[in-house]
């Protein structure tokens, strides 16, 4: 039989990032409209960042008065932008339920994967419900080990939900105070997912983007957070693969 060097060739190691986004109808205007541009924006980036050794796979979860899935997770070179348009009420409930039940599945992300990075984005407080499900997501199973990154657009009295959120991650809540700051958010997700690949290369330095205090911090929206830069509360783990229970 003749040798073949595919049969040995290791997948690039996977790095999931899954979007959950809300697009209730509060969310119509400038600020679908901007989100659109600015997720347009991070999967372009995303595509020239991918490289040999870790594959980007790129899916969103969309809510409103239900939640769906808007792109199945996927190599994110495969990924072809329709855009959102707002309508209906805030159903994060059903969102959390939603994306725990994928990360869950080793069928859709394989144990060898990186941990998944889950960015939520909303700008209102949620139906009722929702304390349970992201409670469940956040303390259990492989949902567990993602890392968390959250923007609160515009409504300051949902702030409680959006840092429930990212209970224990180490990362801030970030405030868009107008559509203008969501494109700002994004390129910082985007920078921190650079950082997360290549930090795996020693000899390679990431310049994360500068933001002002007060859009990115989560003092602006509470006064029990102490101020803290986005910078240094990116988590990167070099050993990042996902280890059955």
């Amino acid at each position: 039989m003749a040798f073949n060097a595919s049969n040995f060739t290791d997948e690039a190691k996977a790095l999931p990032v899954i979007l959950l986004l809300d697009i209730s109808g509060s969310m119509s205007g400038s600020k679908i409209t901007t989100l659109n541009q600015a997720v347009r924006t991070m999967l372009e980036d995303f595509k020239r960042i991918s490289s040999s050794d870790t594959q980007i796979r790129f899916g969103v979860i969309t809510f409103e008065s239900e939640a769906r899935v808007h792109i199945p997770l996927q190599n994110v070179e495969n990924v072809s932008w329709s855009d959102l348009h707002a309508r209906g009420g805030t159903n994060l409930r059903d969102a959390m339920i939603l994306v725990k039940k994928l990360i869950e599945d080793r069928n859709v992300i394989p144990s060898r994967s990186y941990r998944p990075t889950v960015i939520l984005v909303s700008d209102g407080w949620p139906f009722d419900g929702w304390e349970d499900p992201m409670n469940a997501f956040i303390t259990s199973g492989r949902s567990s080990k993602a890392d968390r990154m959250s923007m609160l657009i515009g409504d300051n009295s949902a702030a409680q939900v959006m840092q429930q959120f990212l209970r224990g991650s180490g990362n801030q809540l970030f405030f868009a105070r107008d559509a203008g700051d969501i494109s700002q958010f994004f390129h910082f997700a985007t920078m921190t997912t650079t950082q997360r690949i290549q930090s795996q290369t020693p000899d390679t330095t990431v310049a994360m983007p500068a933001f002002s205090p007060e859009n990115t911090i989560a003092a602006t929206v509470t006064t029990e957070a102490a101020p803290v830069s986005p910078v240094t509360t990116v988590i990167v783990n070099n050993d990042e693969g996902d280890e059955d229970e």
